[in-house]
């Protein structure tokens, strides 16, 4: 039996968070993934949003819009 239980497919998107100046070094990564498929959202969080309870309210914001992670 597989370790995970997650089929390919069953999960289709990427929320990737960090400050802007970071976000730049995931364009390979999120242009690679969405060549597979995926939909890839980034945000940049910055001072002073960079919070744990501003991060938390980033993910809500994306999760109640659709993302699927």
């Amino acid at each position: 039996t597989s370790l995970f239980s997650l089929q390919r497919g069953d999960y289709k998107d990427y929320l990737i968070l960090g400050p802007a100046n970071l976000l730049e070094g995931t364009a390979d990564f999120a242009g690679w993934k969405r060549s597979r498929g995926y939909n890839v959202t980034t945000e940049a969080i910055s001072s002073p949003n960079n919070t744990t309870a501003a991060i938390q309210a980033i993910v809500k914001k994306h999760y109640e819009a659709g993302i699927d992670f």
